[in-house]
């Protein structure tokens, strides 16, 4: 098979032409850029070159002069946008194989490949419907599936049986009879324990001890507690 230099500027075109052409079976390298042609040529050793017209980033024209003047180079096939694509005379016929226009159709990429490579279109044309065949194949095959997994779940949900009643007897409670039996439950429950001093002897040994002091002590520790409080607060 033919072996196929690609260098276009559109990516979109160019990852197309390029997937189109090696499922084909075509052995396709893509430069990528107008400056990589001479290195990409010493390796890939094209039989073919398709190239972006004139754009900004690929001189497509400039490529095919410059390969017309060497020995056994390869064929250069021109992408022109509508409207800008250039006929095939004079200077333009001796350096370019073929015209094509952007965006490129697959029947006339097909064509001039084949045109220009001197291989049978017959072929590859039927080459290309064999593949649009499978293709077609595997999509209906996956819907097909997809229904089928559908229809059984359907199936499934009319054969489904509601089940049966459970009989239970549910027994309902009153408010006054819940709180009843909160109370007992609470009664019956033991005891806490008690670590350390009851609150309750503590009230009572505080008041005692009230009691027991004078009046003018009691005064003098709570001047002594303020001020403590006082000094305190401030270093903070």
């Amino acid at each position: 098979m033919l072996k196929i230099l690609l260098v276009i500027d559109n990516y979109n075109e160019s990852t197309f032409i390029q997937s189109t052409l090696k499922s084909l079976g075509f052995d396709v390298f893509d430069a990528q850029k107008e400056s990589k042609v001479e290195e990409a040529l010493l390796s890939f050793k094209a039989d073919l070159m398709i190239c972006t017209g004139i754009s900004r980033s690929v001189n497509g024209v400039r490529i095919a002069i410059h390969q017309h003047r060497k020995k056994m180079a390869p064929k250069v096939v021109l992408i022109f946008a509508e409207g800008q694509t250039p006929k095939m005379e004079g200077a333009m016929a001796e350096v370019v194989a073929a015209l094509l226009k952007s965006p490129v159709n697959p029947h006339d990429l097909i064509a001039t490949v084949a045109q220009t490579g001197g291989i049978d279109a017959r072929a590859l044309f039927e080459k290309q419907q064999r593949l649009h065949e499978a293709r077609l194949k595997s999509h209906e095959g996956s819907e097909n599936q997809d229904l089928s997994i559908v229809s059984q779940g359907e199936d499934h949900g009319a054969k489904s049986e509601e089940p049966a009643a459970l009989n239970v007897e549910i027994e309902y409670f009153s408010k006054e009879d819940r709180e009843e039996s909160y109370a007992a439950a609470v009664m019956e429950m033991p005891p806490p324990k008690v670590h350390g001093i009851p609150r309750e002897r503590m009230i009572e040994a505080r008041e005692q001890a009230r009691k027991s002091c004078k009046s003018e002590e009691m005064e003098e520790l709570e001047r002594e507690r303020q001020a403590f409080a006082q000094a305190l607060f401030s270093k903070s």
